[in-house]
């Protein structure tokens, strides 16, 4: 009668202490005690990582008594700070199949090239790894949060809400912030459009979405039966509104300047709206 797979392990987790990144990879060898009636192998060892290898030998059958090693190497190139890698190993017999984890912890000391890559951004005694957020499209009221590493010190929130001091459509501002002691200027980019819900009313915006070039206006209409509110309209020539304009049955004809319309170049205008089928609508001028 063949026993269960039983296995001694003296230590699952073992430390590497403080890795220096450029002094390369490091590694160490459990060992597993066969405990067991029968002859058990190592048959697969997963790890947790692309830094984290295992060593072994998947054919050797150890006998009662024995031992087999299992080895991890770590390789710390592009690593920083504390780290915990694993690894899970099947052991079997003839008839039985084990699972165990083995850990690898340290520290990994980043040389000044990765910390030069990861924190490209020096403000006084700080590394960071940006200064430069891009919070994509937010509703109108709505809060975003997004995280800035800092080096040594791991991360920091930095938080915006779209509220009124934004503005509609595109917007690029800076927001200093305290870190560690650091006043900090964070450059934002971010898309502001309208928080109407679809469905929440009937207001349409109809325009045409391409104008011949040299076209010295465009047509704005409300082919629904609520409220329609343009917020503004824009390229990156300018703004050709940026106040509220709220669209009844009169259509809003909207002048687009002479400077702006001279040559050939395509120009495309922005219209953010709470129409709530198309809250930024685009036309573009040109071929």
């Amino acid at each position: 009668m063949i026993g269960p797979i039983k296995l001694l392990v003296l230590a699952t987790t073992l430390s590497v202490g403080s890795v220096h990144e450029e002094d390369g990879a490091v590694k160490r060898t459990f060992w597993l005690h066969n405990q067991g009636e029968d002859a058990v192998r190592v048959a697969h060892v997963w790890t947790s990582c692309g830094c984290t290898t295992a060593t072994y030998d998947a054919k050797k059958w150890v006998s009662s008594g024995d031992s087999v090693a299992v080895t991890l190497l770590f390789d710390p190139k592009g690593k920083g700070g504390e780290f915990l890698e694993s690894a899970r190993v099947q052991v079997v017999s003839l008839t039985d199949t084990v699972g165990l984890n083995l850990e690898l912890e340290g520290e990994v000391v980043s040389s000044e090239e990765s910390i030069g890559k990861a924190y490209p951004v020096r403000v006084g005694k700080l590394r960071l790894s940006t200064t430069r957020l891009d919070f994509g499209e937010m509703k109108r009221g709505e809060s975003k949060q997004m995280q800035v590493a800092v080096y040594g010190r791991g991360t920091i929130p930095v938080t915006l809400v779209a509220d009124e001091r934004v503005g509609w459509g595109a917007q690029q501002f800076s927001k200093t912030v305290e870190v560690f002691g650091e006043k900090v200027k964070m450059n934002m980019k971010v898309m502001v459009i309208d928080n109407t819900k679809p469905g929440a009313h009937d207001s349409e915006l109809q325009t045409e979405r391409r104008l011949p070039t040299g076209a010295t206006m465009m047509t704005l209409r409300n082919v629904g039966s609520g409220e329609l509110v343009v917020h503004r309209i824009y390229s990156e020539k300018g703004d050709l509104l940026s106040t509220d304009v709220t669209i009844g049955k009169k259509p809003l004809v909207v002048k687009i300047p002479p400077k702006w319309v001279e040559g050939k170049q395509d120009v495309v205008w922005t219209i953010i709206s709470n129409d709530p089928r198309h809250l930024r609508t685009t036309v573009r001028v040109g071929n």
